[in-house]
């Protein structure tokens, strides 16, 4: 049995958990026989792709405000005539699965699937759809403000925006910036964009729920984000590691005031962001922070480690930060919000912390520290709980099932 896929995202290259999800699904559907066509935006970062000459171009978000970052004509006239040339070919798809559209491809291009009788499946990586920012996350802490304001009023009077950490808006900018975000929800729900999708895929439970008062009556199914794993590795693990986007919502402030509570222990700081001063000025001769590292450098520093880190402030989905850690078989001290309690059972596969608590965090480390024979059978239990749950061919037989389910019945398979 062969489907014909189309996988859709902004983006062809790596910047994140979203495109790391998209290439193990991508690869376990080609492994599995499936034909699997990409559609994007041509964005310089871009890896080369088949017919990626052929999608529609890319609008850099520093450039003046233009409508088609809400709903992109030049997006939906291409992908038009993509699923009109495989139609003439013979080779139609039986399902599109969207994995990234917002302030991009945009929702324009729902309407154009439906019209070609594609069905869609729309993979949620985070909030977009129930939050201005797609983070739930305000003034350091959470923020569910919007929850049950249809207008979103709350995003307004908060000026909620994306500007990045340390740039500084004008209240006039910071108005509009929040303006333009709350006109881009009430366009799509005005256009009803997500009630063209047959079914949303939900990384975590926690994500599910956050959504389904939003999408009421739509058909959400919980698939983990998917990762291979190798044999684990039983050489000798050492300090704690943070590895992440150097952001306040992802605790990296939070790691600086634990290793100041644990001045015996080593710790090392990996990735870049707009905290990079914060952590080298922070002057701890205990935490070393070399920046960015390649993906073999980080899982290296990941079979080493005794304790991974992942203190977020935010109310994560399903983050790759945990799983990585896990599969690599090192204790992850994680912080119990969002989605990451389903990815870790406290004392049995990690621990799980208060976020913004840094004594408690303290005093976690030193627990796992103190006991190693303990901290080698968690890192196992999780590493065995990776390799299981996220099988990537466990998650395509998922797929596969869902595909078929929403596939019309008109369609012939080979």
């Amino acid at each position: 049995m062969t489907l014909s896929v189309l996988l859709v995202h902004s983006f062809w290259h790596p910047r994140g958990g979203d495109t790391t999800s998209l290439g193990h699904q991508r690869a376990a559907l080609v492994a599995r026989g499936h034909r699997v066509v990409p559609f994007g935006l041509r964005h310089p970062d871009n890896l080369a792709e088949p017919g990626d000459e052929r999608w529609p171009s890319w609008i850099d978000p520093a450039a003046p405000f233009s409508f088609a970052r809400l709903w992109s004509p030049g997006a939906a006239r291409a992908l038009s005539r993509l699923l009109a040339d495989h139609a003439a070919r013979g080779t139609p798809f039986d399902v599109a699965h969207v994995h990234h559209l917002h302030r991009h491809l945009t929702p324009a291009i729902l309407p154009v699937l439906r019209a070609h009788g594609v069905p869609v499946v729309w993979t949620l990586h985070d909030y977009e759809l129930t939050c201005t920012t797609a983070h739930h996350y305000r003034d350091g802490r959470p923020c569910f403000a919007c929850d049950g304001e249809p207008l979103l009023a709350p995003a307004l009077r908060h000026r909620c925006t994306r500007t990045p950490p340390g740039r500084a808006l004008t209240p006039a900018a910071a108005v509009a910036g929040a303006g333009a975000l709350v006109a881009e929800k009430l366009l799509h729900r005005l256009a009803r964009a997500e009630g063209q999708v047959d079914a949303f895929v939900a990384p975590s439970a926690y994500l599910a729920e956050r959504v389904r008062p939003v999408l009421r009556g739509a058909r959400i199914v919980h698939i983990p984000n998917p990762l291979p794993v190798a044999s684990l590795d039983a050489g000798p693990r050492a300090g704690v590691l943070f590895a992440g986007r150097l952001v306040e919502e992802k605790g990296v402030l939070d790691v600086l005031a634990i290793a100041r509570l644990l001045t015996d222990v080593p710790f090392t700081v990996l990735g870049d962001g707009p905290l990079r001063g914060a952590v080298k000025s922070a002057g701890l001769a205990n935490v070393s922070a070399p920046g960015a590292v390649t993906g073999a450098e980080l899982a290296a520093a990941l079979r080493r480690a005794a304790v991974v880190l992942v203190p977020s402030r935010w109310p994560e989905n399903d983050p790759y930060a945990v799983t990585e850690a896990q599969a690599a078989g090192a204790v992850v001290v994680a912080s119990a919000i969002g989605g990451i309690p389903g990815q870790v059972r406290s004392g049995e596969d990690g621990v799980l912390c208060s976020p913004a608590s840094p004594p408690e965090w303290a005093s976690a480390i030193r627990t796992v520290l103190a006991a190693p024979d303990e901290a080698a059978r968690i890192g196992v239990r999780g590493h065995e709980r990776v390799r299981w749950e996220r099988d990537p061919v466990r998650t395509a037989i998922a797929l596969e099932r869902l595909y078929l389910s929403v596939r019309s019945p008109a369609r012939s398979l080979d």
